[in-house]
């Protein structure tokens, strides 16, 4: 089973690591014992400086190896793989190392070996870390070109290695040892070159103990294996050989560049414009480069190239027109990213300039919206008349909603009818008409309790209003609802089909909730009014109508010369009456001196019960014959009424009335009402169930009418 490793927490992705103590231990350590090892084989030959010059060989890859698995180990999350795969190329090249010594030790030290394997091998992984680094942000035109790049660069180091030292190889008389030999120098050489292509695409600055050492250790490798070659021209180099140091410089090199390893450090800007001018001219560089090496080593007599240069001309010329196609492509997508990204631009500008319209045009609708539902809500809180509150109404929505006609309905007291309140348009209907025999509930409108839209009433599966049938055209049908009640019912009709919006329908429902709440309102009003100015029991109008009335009247009188009466009435013994009989029949009593005088008055005199069982009555045109004619008839009625009191009992009241007239009192309501009660009192005080005029106190009702009928006659 395997066990579970803690994974270290990554530094902060694009940062440089520190050189920590772990890595500045490891590499002054290694530095300390291949300084040891350097000393003991400096100068010496035979089998023990053999092994300390493998040691100090050892140590460095050991050292290598274990910085770049820390730096591992360490790595930002970007950049794990690339060290990663450093890491590998270097304990790829510390197994060729301990292969190398177990190849000493057993004295089998011939070309080629095992060990070559892993040390040719380790180049690999370690070039691949930069160009893996590198594939993740390029196009796959750039990767392309990087990909022929490294074959101009590759093919230019194997043709000036081959090209040189080709003879030294192949005069041993080992063809495959000496291209193994040959292979190291090309290996590690050609694989910085590559290695720089990639920081180069990056476009990462140089870092002294990031790219620099890990580049400059396969540099320095490379060049040791040159150096090498070129000694072994004449005499393999002995053991203690300044070249032989150089190996192990190398390696170490290479280890503390992978431990400081950063893929992600911005250049500078002439490093950018050296980066450029890389990318633009390496391939003209790579080929006369070539062209040069091997005209050079030909006029040399190195080695014989005959068809060389021709068959070397042709292979550099096709990769850098192909290398130059695919730059050209990958301009010529660029270009039409850019010509995309202008219509992009253009279209989004386009856009935007009819988003700015649309939201002009929607504050400007907004502001109308709320300065027509401002003055309308005025024109709803100050309006009591239904009148003008259906008129303000329909001007709202004539404003807010486009309409060609339309109509607004209101249902009767009974809630059996639809009444036109207002009609505009081609709508026919006059105002106070009935809609036919419809009642309210027919009207789909108000059946749905919601907007009823019509978008083609030519359409037969569109159900018409019947309330307003259409034959054409677009129907909207709102319900007008409040309180609990249906005031009514708007149309509103367009000739063209689909004529109105959500927002139509919204503004709309909003204008006649808010009328309707407003007729519900004032139709509450006046109940209320009513109420407070009728008496529940009697059903007459009371002493708070009665005052102000009487106000009104006698104004009115007066200005047109008219004089008008008033009359005071009092029911006889009446608490007698509700003790006897009981408060209900008392209450009945009212009741029937209400209907008793009610009936014969004129419609032009108006009775109101002034508190308990005390009446007043206002006789427009009335003199004092006419009032007092007015008041005897009263008196009559209340004389011969009675009041059922009990099962099959039945009994009788009486009642006391004064008079007054603006005839002899003037028009002061107060002195008038005075003089009328002063009158009832009297009447009451001679003997009840009589009418005496007020400033005649010795005439009776009779003898004031027998006196009226002989002026008359006279």
């Amino acid at each position: 089973m395997t066990q579970p490793h803690a994974v270290p927490r990554p530094a902060p992705a694009g940062s440089e690591l520190p050189f920590g103590q772990a890595g500045g231990a490891v590499a002054i350590g290694s530095v300390l014992l291949m300084a040891t090892f350097f000393t003991l084989t400096a100068g010496k030959v035979g089998g023990q400086a053999v092994l300390w010059e493998n040691a100090h060989w050892t140590v460095a890859a050991l050292a290598a190896a274990l910085l770049a698995y820390l730096g591992y180990r360490r790595s930002p999350p970007g950049e794990r793989a690339a060290r990663g795969l450093v890491a590998l190329g270097l304990g790829m090249y510390l197994i060729g190392q301990v292969a190398w010594n177990l190849q000493v030790v057993l004295g089998i030290v011939t070309v080629p070996a095992v060990s070559d394997v892993f040390f040719l091998g380790s180049a690999v992984p370690i070039v691949w870390g930069f160009l893996h680094g590198a594939r993740a942000r390029m196009s796959a035109a750039e990767r392309t070109a990087l990909a022929i790049d490294s074959v101009l660069l590759l093919s230019l180091t194997t043709l000036i290695i081959v090209a040189v030292y080709a003879p030294t190889a192949l005069l041993a008389g080992e063809p495959l040892g000496g291209a193994i030999l040959l292979l190291y120098p090309i290996a590690y050489i050609g694989g910085a070159g590559i290695a720089a292509l990639a920081g180069l695409r990056l476009r990462v600055g140089p870092a002294w103990l990031g790219i620099n050492a890990l580049l400059g250790g396969l540099a320095i490798d490379g060049l040791a294996w040159v150096i090498w070659l070129q000694q072994a021209v004449t005499e393999l180099p002995p053991v203690g050989s300044g070249v032989n140091y150089l190996f192990s410089i190398a390696t170490l090199a290479m280890g503390v560049g992978a431990y400081r390893l950063c893929l992600k450090k911005p250049g500078t800007a002439g490093f950018e414009r050296f980066a450029s001018a890389v990318e633009v001219y390496l391939p003209g560089i790579a080929a006369v480069g070539a062209l040069a090496v091997i005209i050079a080593v030909h006029r040399a007599g190195l080695v014989q190239i005959e068809g060389w240069i021709e068959v070397g001309a042709g292979v550099t010329v096709a990769l850098s027109l192909v290398r130059q196609s695919l730059l050209l492509g990958e301009r010529r997508r660029v270009a039409a990213r850019e010509h995309a990204l202008r219509n992009s631009e253009h279209a989004a500008r386009a856009r935007a300039e009819e988003a700015l319209v649309a939201q002009q045009v929607s504050e400007k609708r907004y502001r109308q919206m709320v300065e027509v539902f401002g003055r309308l809500s005025e024109q709803l809180s100050f309006a009591a008349e239904e009148e003008v509150l259906i008129r303000s109404g329909v001007a709202a929505l004539r404003r807010l909603v486009a309409s060609d006609s339309g109509d607004v309905l209101l249902a009767n007291a009974s809630q059996d009818r639809l009444v036109v309140a207002s009609a505009w348009g081609a709508t026919p209907g006059d105002v106070g008409e009935a809609v036919g025999e419809l009642a309210p509930v027919r009207c789909l409108g108000i059946r749905r309790g919601s907007v009823y839209s019509v978008s083609d009433a030519a359409d037969e599966l569109m159900l018409p209003c019947p309330a307003h049938p259409v034959e054409r055209g677009s129907l909207l049908c709102v319900p007008m609802l409040a309180l609990g009640q249906t005031i009514g019912v708007v149309h509103l009709e367009a000739a063209a089909r689909d004529a109105f919006n959500v927002d139509d329908e919204r503004q709309a429902a909003r204008v006649a909730e808010q009328v309707a709440l407003a007729i519900a309102n004032a139709r509450l009003i006046k109940t209320m009014e009513s109420m407070a100015l009728t008496d529940p029991l009697t059903r007459l109008h009371n002493a708070r109508f009665f005052d102000p009335f009487l106000d009104r009247e006698l104004a009115s009188a007066q200005r047109d010369g008219r004089p008008l009466g008033v009359i005071m009435i009092d029911l006889d013994h009446f608490k007698a009456f509700n003790d006897e009989n009981g408060h209900p029949a008392g209450d009945e009593a009212l009741r029937v001196f209400a209907r008793a005088a009610l009936a014969v008055l004129r419609d032009s005199d108006t009775l109101a019960r002034y508190g308990g069982e005390e009446f007043v009555v206002a006789v427009r045109d009335g003199d004092v014959e006419a009032t007092v004619a007015v008041a005897e008839r009263i008196r009559l009625a209340v004389e011969g009424s009675s009041v059922e009191v009990g099962l099959g009992r039945y009994a009788r009241f009486t009642a006391s009335l004064g008079v007054a007239s603006t005839t002899l009192h003037g028009y002061e309501r107060s002195i008038l009402v005075k003089s009328a009660d002063r009158a009832l009192y009297r009447a009451k005080r001679q003997g009840r169930n009589r009418v005496v005029t007020a400033g005649s106190p010795r005439i009776s009702a009779r003898a004031s009418l027998k006196a009226a009928e002989v002026r008359r006659a006279g």
